[in-house]
């Protein structure tokens, strides 16, 4: 390859990453959310837009667990990291690897200490997993 194809070749690949065209997470998944801390699980429904770093959209829980709603949250390079908010039981934090279309990840609802307390809610942890559609 000459000199000023391969100019041109690495300048395309570097506009592609410049314009998240390699791991740009926008879009709809659909997949699993499991509880490891009480060992339920539900079908999940994510709805991702990039603008730039910052992530917004919606997750949508369907089965024996609660937490979805409106996102809020940032993606670096393959790494999304995103929150919804539970008024009853604090704020959980998802985040998770970007490999093609697919999202692998944790996440960590951080009860408040005086709602485990009140409600006998402890802090709970999870993995998901979900495809692009």
């Amino acid at each position: 390859m000459n000199t000023r194809k391969s100019l041109a070749y690495i300048s395309s690949i570097a506009t592609l990453v410049a314009i998240g065209g390699c791991n740009n997470p926008s879009g709809t998944y659909e997949g699993t959310c499991t509880n490891t801390t009480y060992g339920k699980q539900s079908n999940m429904l994510l709805v991702l837009n990039k603008n730039g770093e910052q992530l917004s959209g919606t997750l949508t829980l369907s089965g024996d667990l609660v937490g979805g709603g409106d996102i809020k949250g940032r993606v670096d390079n393959s790494r999304v990291t995103f929150t919804t908010a539970n008024p009853a039981w604090g704020q959980i934090t998802w985040t998770g690897e970007l490999k093609s279309d697919v999202i692998i990840g944790k996440y960590l609802v951080e009860t408040p200490l005086d709602v485990q307390q009140q409600q006998g809610i402890r802090s709970q942890q999870g993995v998901w997993s979900v495809k692009k559609n």
